[in-house]
Formats: C-alpha cells, sequence, structure tokens
C-alpha cells in the first residue's frame, strides 16, 4: 500500500473513532425504527445545513451543498413509519442505506413499500473503480422500471460539511442522496402517493 493510501486510511480510521458509536449509542441505535433513524439522521443534517454543526472528519466546515427540493426535505419534512410530507404531498419513502457515525444502519438488499420494490443490482467483481464506488438499484414502482446509481466518492464527501442532492427519476419517483462527510450519508427512494 502506498504512504498516500495509508494516511487516508489512518484519518478515516480516526475520523471513525473520533466520531465513532460508543456502547451506550450503539446499543440506542439498535432499538430505534428506520423511520426514528431516519429522522435523527435528518435531525442532525439540518444542524448541518444551518451551520450549528459540522462533521468532524470533513478537511473544512463550509456552506453546504444542497438543492432546494432536499433542502426542503431536510428542514421540512414531516416523517412517519413509511410516509415522508413534503410541501403539502405525501410520499412512500424507502431507506436503501443510511451510515450513521461510521457505522452501516440501515443497508438491505431488498426494500418493499407499498406499490414500489427496490433491489440492489450485483455489481461486476471484475471491474475496478478509481475515485468512487457505485451501487446501482432496480426500482420497480407505478407500472415502470427505473435504474438510479448512487455514488460514494470519500474525497468529495469530506471536502463538504454536506452534499444533498435529489434526482427525479420519473413523475412520481425521486432519489435522493445526503452526505455529512465522509461517514455519514443515507440514499432514499421517494415515491409521490397518489
Amino acid at each position: 500500500m502506498c504512504a498516500a493510501a495509508l494516511i487516508v486510511a489512518s484519518l478515516i480510521a480516526a475520523a471513525m473513532i473520533q466520531y465513532g458509536l460508543d456502547n451506550a449509542n450503539q446499543g440506542k441505535l439498535a432499538t430505534l425504527s428506520s423511520s426514528e433513524i431516519l429522522k435523527e439522521f435528518l435531525q442532525e443534517a439540518k444542524q448541518v445545513y444551518l451551520n450549528k454543526s459540522c462533521p468532524p472528519e470533513v478537511f473544512t466546515c463550509n456552506h453546504p451543498n444542497v438543492d432546494e427540493f432536499t433542502a426542503n426535505l431536510i428542514m421540512n419534512s414531516t416523517i412517519s413509519e413509511n410516509t415522508i410530507i413534503l410541501n403539502g404531498k405525501k410520499y412512500a419513502y424507502a431507506v436503501l442505506q443510511l451510515y450513521w457515525k461510521g457505522k452501516a444502519v440501515i443497508n438491505p438488499e431488498t426494500v418493499r413499500v407499498d406499490n414500489t420494490t427496490i433491489t440492489k443490482a450485483s455489481r461486476n467483481e471484475t471491474v475496478t473503480y478509481t475515485g468512487g464506488y457505485p451501487t446501482t438499484y432496480i426500482i420497480k414502482t407505478h407500472n415502470e422500471t427505473l435504474k438510479i446509481t448512487y455514488y460514494y466518492i470519500g474525497f468529495m464527501a469530506s471536502s463538504f460539511s454536506m452534499i444533498a442532492h435529489t434526482t427525479q427519476l420519473s413523475n412520481e419517483t425521486y432519489a435522493t442522496s445526503i452526505f455529512l462527510g465522509p461517514n455519514q450519508y443515507a440514499w432514499l427512494v421517494l415515491t409521490k402517493n397518489n
């Protein structure tokens, strides 16, 4: 392993130790539902967005890089077990991945919510990626099949206190990613409830 990779690995390990879960928090997370975990994650995202806190593992605490839809999701949404109300509209949601405080909290292979099924696609293990790690999902909803690839790019996530954006995949389906530094992120799919 080259010296630069060792330095990066050491920095990530130090950040995970500094911001890692202690035994009390691990027990707390084990007892929370996915909606409660998402609420707490979004509450932390709100604090970062308002510049009231900054993930300790980012290089500089700067203004968040967030689009309008995702900012509204962070600041103004109401979350229940499988529903998010945002700007007066009701969405079913699925958490595809949620890493929080350096730990994979939610990372299912398949998620079913209402009439939507989302499956993690298998990766070609013979392909080498530099600079990022893609994860692709197949979404079957509202009589259509959609595909979204989320990318984990550690050096990008380390460069901003928050990177968050939403992509509209169809008239009724949205894919959202929220990064709070390199060790905390959530990937969501929202579908409009009619």
